[in-house]
């Protein structure tokens, strides 16, 4: 944050709004009563964790009841901690109508997922795992996840090189290159320099 305390990046922009979005919570005074106990980044990290379980599965929605049709990920097949999962999804981040919690907007979705996904990184998770549910057959990220890889590179450092080789317009447009290395910032624009190169008209399809 600045001194005058904006954002002076989209990745801040995004941090600021999603712990604003998540003091704030959907009626009940049970629920206020909840996110009492609760810091808030328990909350958005398990607000994270249900966007991540969402996006990966190709899911739109959480629910809190079984669904038939099994279009919508059961909160109770989620483990951790199910106190700030149940809160998390009564937050401003989500929209609840229960018993579905749809994320307010799939980019605050994506940025959570990333972050989630890059702290779990860091205890341990093996990154290669992560790209693997991300990528296609031909090594590519799928496009429904190419926000989520545009994220994941600018929350995650063991994970910036591979995003960027893998979809360098993803890394450009949908996450925040402000804080790249130099050398990562050189990466990126080798890249994109190759794809022109190789096919013009692939740059226009990758920003559709």
């Amino acid at each position: 944050m600045s001194s005058h305390g904006w954002p002076r990046s989209r990745l801040e922009t995004f941090d600021l709004a999603c712990r604003q979005l998540v003091q704030e919570h959907n009626d009940e005074h049970r629920v206020a009563t909840e996110r009492a106990h609760l810091a808030t980044a328990d909350l958005l990290d398990a607000a994270g964790k249900l966007c991540a379980i969402t996006l990966l599965s190709g899911r739109d929605a959480v629910t809190t009841a079984p669904d038939p049709a099994g279009n919508d990920v059961l909160l109770q097949d989620v483990l951790g901690s199910r106190p700030a999962l149940r809160t998390a999804l009564r937050t401003g981040l989500f929209t609840f109508t229960a018993p579905r919690a749809t994320p307010i907007h799939r980019h605050v979705a994506e940025f959570l997922a990333a972050k989630h996904l890059a702290e779990l990184i860091e205890r341990g998770l093996p990154p290669g795992r992560v790209m693997a549910l991300m990528t296609g057959w031909d090594g590519g990220v799928v496009s429904g996840l190419r926000g989520l890889c545009g994220w994941l590179a600018a929350h995650s450092r063991k994970l910036q090189a591979d995003c960027i080789d893998r979809d360098p317009m993803a890394t450009l447009l949908y996450g925040d290159v402000k804080g790249y290395a130099v050398e990562e910032k050189r990466r990126l624009v080798e890249r994109i320099k190759q794809l022109a190169m190789h096919d013009p008209w692939c740059l226009d399809n990758r920003l559709s």
